[in-house]
This record gives structure tokens, sequence and C-alpha cells, in this order.
């Protein structure tokens, strides 16, 4: 934005520069776009620089020219991450009007539309699926609801992947835990086995309180929840465990 406590003063050019890193932000290193001189007074701006990928992080500067042709200096870098990129990726259900949406969409958190017998939710159930592109070790964000704040993060090391997920009271849902296509794995809800797969035995779940019935398939095991705080473990073990 151009600030002047001069009359008539308007925008006349913009340059902006987006990075990978924030050192970058200088002309002629922007690796992801570095737009040039653009005459134009138009204060929004569509990107238009190298294709970003799902989960990239990002930093972004821009600078303003005068109605005189005089550059004013680079506004302070500000750091932003984008969300599912891929149409091809964006498969979760439509938030109710009213609800704040995730400021992550990787969590994968939706409210649906309607309740199961068709009638207006209320925000009684929600459905978390979270996605993991390639490079993103990590996750979080929220849905406020006039029931409470529906949260979820999820954190991916080399040991293991563990969800936390929150439900206000009055409030049940369907969270599917990734199983990152390991041949043998356990989950655990706060240290509880909960999922056991790849052993002599058939999978099946374990009682824990507030975790319902469970169904895997190649996205990995979603469970019934209540309303709670979660937290669940991935593992691999040894098929022999």
């Amino acid at each position: 934005m151009l600030a002047s406590d001069q009359r008539g003063q308007r925008q006349s050019s913009y340059q902006v520069l987006v990075a990978s890193r924030r050192e970058q932000l200088q002309p002629g290193r922007a690796d992801r776009w570095d737009s040039g001189r653009v005459e134009s007074g138009e204060p929004d701006v569509a990107y238009a620089g190298r294709p970003l990928a799902n989960g990239e992080t990002c930093w972004w500067t821009v600078r303003c020219w005068d109605a005189g042709g005089r550059p004013g200096p680079w506004a302070a870098p500000e750091r932003f991450e984008t969300g599912l990129v891929d149409p091809a990726d964006r498969t979760g259900e439509r938030l109710r009007a009213g609800s704040e949406a995730s400021p992550d969409p990787l969590l994968g958190i939706a409210v649906p539309e309607c309740g199961s017998r068709g009638a207006p939710a209320g925000f009684d159930e929600v459905r978390t699926q979270p996605r993991l592109p390639g490079q993103r070790t990590r996750a979080e964000g929220s849905i406020r609801t006039p029931r409470g704040c529906i949260a979820a993060s999820w954190e991916r090391t080399a040991e293991a992947f563990t969800l936390k997920v929150t439900l206000p009271a009055g409030v049940s849902g369907l969270v599917t835990v990734p199983t990152l296509g390991l041949p043998a794995f356990r989950i655990d809800e706060h240290g509880a086995p909960v999922w056991r797969h790849g052993s002599p035995r058939a999978p099946r779940p374990w009682q824990v309180d507030g975790v319902g019935a469970a169904t895997a398939d190649d996205a990995g095991v979603t469970f019934e929840l209540s309303s709670g705080d979660y937290r669940f473990r991935v593992s691999r073990v040894e098929a022999d465990e």
C-alpha cells in the first residue's frame, strides 16, 4: 500500500518478489517470482511466478512507485504457506456456512452440511482426514463453532506419526489416522493400543474410552470418536511381534 501526506498521490508501478527463503528476497535472486517493475495502479495482484507445491513455505515483499515515478521502500517481508494447490487433492467435504475454515487445509477438517439423517448438522459431527505432502512435517489448525473449538494437529518424524484431535462437548467425529504405507504398524491412543496390523493375527481394534468402531483402507484407519482430546501415534512394528 502506498502511503503519502500529499494530495493526489497514487501508485503508478509495483514490483513483487517471492522466494523460498527470506534472504533471497532481492531483485534477481527471488527464486519463485520477480515481477520486475510493472506499470499499474492495481492494488490486488495475482501470483504469476513458478508453480508452487502443496504446503510450500515462501516469503514475499513488494514495493511501489508513486505518481512521479519515485520508488518507495520494500515492505517488511512476510511468510506464507500454500494449501492444496492441486485440484485433485481437494476432496474434503464443504464446511457449513458460519464456520471458520482451518488455517491449514492439510488437516482435512470438515463439518458436513447435513447430519446423518439429512437434517442440519448443527456442528455435532466432524470429519478429519489429514493430507501429508512429502515436504511437510507438521500442520495445525482449528475451526471455531457454536459448540466450541474443533482442533487438530499432526507431526511426522523418522520414528512415528502423531495426530492430535480435540472435539468439544456434544461433537462426535470420524478421524482417519494415516498409516504411511507401512506394511506392519501399530496405533496407540495416549499410549494405549487401539490398532495393530501386519502380525499373524488379524487386524483388530482395542477398546479405549471415547474410541468406537474402526475401519481400515489404503488411506489409513478411521476411528469413530466421541467428544474429548485424543493423541494417536503410528509406529512401525516387526511383522512377527
